[in-house]
């Protein structure tokens, strides 16, 4: 079925409409939501409004206006556990949890190094 487009139709006032900058927009919010549901899946929306208002004294010429809304998935966000202090703030420390003191940290001697080129090397030798 080959598609016919009148002069004075719909697409033809979506070409015309902000000086063809509609069109752009709902390119580019098409793109959009198709990027975000193949990054994060769901669902996303365009939609289109156009108003069209009668211009008071005139009688053949109308206002039209129009307005894209585009809605994409949200990206997930990470969550972390935050603890309620008695102020009611928050920190990722539970208050009511002991501390347990551990003591200073063992300190290991280790043994001094001997550099490679002393390994095995008798200086006696003749």
């Amino acid at each position: 079925m080959e598609l016919e487009i009148s002069k004075d139709g719909f697409i033809a006032a979506l070409r015309t409409l902000e000086g063809g900058a509609l069109i752009e927009e709902l390119d580019r919010g098409l793109i959009e939501c198709v990027q975000a549901i193949q990054e994060r899946g769901g669902k996303a929306e365009i939609k289109l409004s156009i108003m069209v208002g009668r211009i008071p004294g005139t009688a053949t010429a109308v206002s039209v206006s129009s307005d894209v809304v585009t809605k994409v998935p949200k990206e997930d966000r990470s969550s972390k556990v935050l603890f309620v202090t008695p102020g009611y703030g928050l920190t990722h420390q539970h208050q009511e949890q002991e501390e347990f003191d551990l003591g200073l940290p063992l300190v290991q001697k280790t043994a001094p190094l001997t550099p490679v080129s002393h390994i095995g090397v008798d200086n006696n030798v003749g």
